[in-house]
């Protein structure tokens, strides 16, 4: 073989050589970076986003309360009087008078404060039952309940009540009524529906009562 052709094939082959060597061998540096990024720590990933707050329920309205009924306010009344009472049982007895003239007072309410003045008022009947008896506001039935009342009190109490009824009372069948006791009190027959008619009778039948 020629010495030429003995350079050309060294020549090829140190060419190979230099053009296959980084494909076997890596640079240092290349090494030395892929090495370090090998080292670096990876990224932690972003926590999740955080969640909307819950929404807050809206305040619902409160249940309206229930009425009371007139009868439950009525006795509110008479109980808040009654608690206020004080030693002067014809002073609680007169503030418990309105309520038995008032009509929009519930009947049975106004039948339950009549009583409590009926036992209040011992000693003050004159002032506190007379002109009671005498207004037109005071129903036919608390009007008789008072003068049933009258029958335990003593008979000279009996005839100044009767008489303020019978001069006062609108209804027949009272009126009726009250004639009757006064005719057992005097011992006479009716005289009718004046009060000036049975006086001088009244008088003399409380006369002739004993003590």
């Amino acid at each position: 073989m020629k010495p030429r052709s003995i350079l050309l094939i060294l020549f090829g082959l140190v060419c190979t050589f230099w053009i296959l060597r980084p494909r076997i061998a890596p640079p240092p540096e290349v090494a030395s970076a892929k090495s370090g990024d090998a080292k670096r720590p990876q990224t932690q990933p972003a926590p999740p986003p955080l969640a909307a707050p819950a929404s807050v329920p809206e305040e619902q309205p409160r249940p309206k309360s229930t009425p009371q009924s007139p009868a439950r306010i009525a006795e509110n009344a008479i109980s808040k009087i009654l608690l206020a009472s004080t030693s002067d049982h014809a002073a609680t007895a007169a503030r418990l008078i309105p309520l038995v003239l008032d009509p929009n007072f519930p009947a049975a309410q106004r039948t339950e404060a009549l009583s409590h003045i009926l036992n209040l008022s011992a000693g003050h009947e004159r002032e506190l039952l007379l002109p009671l008896v005498r207004d037109p506001r005071l129903t036919a039935m608390d009007c008789r309940a008072l003068l049933d009342d009258a029958l335990n009190q003593s008979p000279p109490w009996q005839r100044e009540v009767y008489l303020a009824a019978l001069g006062s009372r609108p209804e027949s069948e009272l009126r009726a009524y009250i004639r009757a006791h006064l005719s057992f009190l005097t011992g006479r027959d009716d005289l009718g529906d004046d009060p000036k008619a049975w006086v001088e009778s009244l008088t003399q039948a409380v006369d002739k009562t004993p003590p």
